[in-house]
């Protein structure tokens, strides 16, 4: 995995293994809230208690890590789509009051926030490409107007039918890097 100066503020992750990318999303948030700085996860259940244990695990969670750690944020992602998609689709107005209350509170100062998020990804497990598409441009937005990184995770899965390939460009298009468990790192650019 990069750095977070490499990887730059959006970046995507295409995962085969649940395991490996709930030690992913770990290895990220734990590196941000070892500096203090505060970390949000927006995702399913399960993979929120798979950090939340990994976390543990790595002692940044509770003792003996300690107090001086940043703040952590868990959310469930169906939920926070629930409160932005009210007819089933994600509205730009709400994402940025919803989504974006969670972040400007969390930054306090001037830190900036490091975060998970897989909305994106479910949207697209339904086969809603094209929301999932402008829930990307969403979270680029409201990027550029907060000091934050996003790491974006999907299931590799998603992208394996011959069809999915101009999803897949899309999706790696949307970001500033990307990572593909089966291939390696690919830079935008390439």
């Amino acid at each position: 995995m990069m750095s977070h100066a490499e990887q730059g503020p959006h970046f995507v992750c295409f995962f085969d293994s649940e395991s490996t990318k709930a030690r992913s999303v770990a290895a990220y948030l734990a590196s941000a809230l070892r500096l203090g700085q505060p970390a949000v996860a927006i995702a399913k259940p399960a993979l929120l208690e798979e950090i939340k244990r990994e976390l543990h695990r790595r002692h940044v969670e509770d003792e003996p890590f300690g107090p001086g750690r940043g703040k952590l944020v868990l959310l469930d992602a169906q939920e926070m789509l629930d409160r932005f998609c009210p007819d089933g689709s994600p509205d730009p107005l709400l994402f940025h009051t919803v989504v974006g209350s969670v972040f400007r509170e969390l930054r306090g100062g001037a830190r900036v926030v490091s975060a998970y998020g897989e909305m994106v990804g479910i949207l697209g497990e339904r086969g809603r490409h094209a929301d999932a598409l402008r829930l990307e441009g969403m979270w680029s937005a409201l990027l550029r107007e907060i000091e934050a990184s996003l790491f974006c995770g999907y299931s590799r899965a998603l992208f394996d039918r011959p069809e999915a390939a101009a999803y897949y460009a899309a999706v790696s298009q949307a970001h500033t890097s990307n990572y593909d468990e089966r291939t390696g790192f690919t830079p935008r650019w390439v």
